[in-house]
């Protein structure tokens, strides 16, 4: 035998009919295997008994949010909490706002473009 490898013992009996040491032995795979198609979900479902105002997977027509709409920075894309009065533009803390403020104007144009915000500035 070779140095350094170890001689193991023989496997367990359950192990070698199939039953494994951690498989559970009332598993069945004609009952995990088992799936729906997507006709009989909605049938199981009964989408149909909802009314036409509830958004269902169906439906998906949903009434606009009641939330405000939120705002992102234009630079780094993280949540903005600022917008700068001068540009137009949301900006996310100070280091963002020392950049726009470097900016030339055709930038911040194409910036706002980008946002699809029809601000000219003069």
């Amino acid at each position: 035998m070779a140095r350094g490898i170890k001689a193991t013992a023989p496997a367990p009996e359950r192990a070698k009919k199939g039953g494994g040491s951690l498989k559970n032995p009332k598993w069945s795979k004609s009952k995990a295997g088992k799936r729906k198609s997507r006709k009989q979900i909605f049938a199981q479902e009964k989408f149909h008994e909802y009314p036409p105002s509830v958004p269902t997977y169906v439906n998906i027509e949903a009434p606009p949010s009641l939330l405000p709409r939120k705002k992102y920075c234009d630079i780094s894309g993280f949540e903005a909490k600022y917008c700068d009065p001068k540009t137009k533009l949301f900006f996310y803390n100070a280091e963002v706002y020392r950049f726009i403020a470097s900016l030339g104007t055709d930038h911040v144009q194409q910036f706002l473009a980008l946002r699809r915000a029809d601000v000219r500035l003069k």
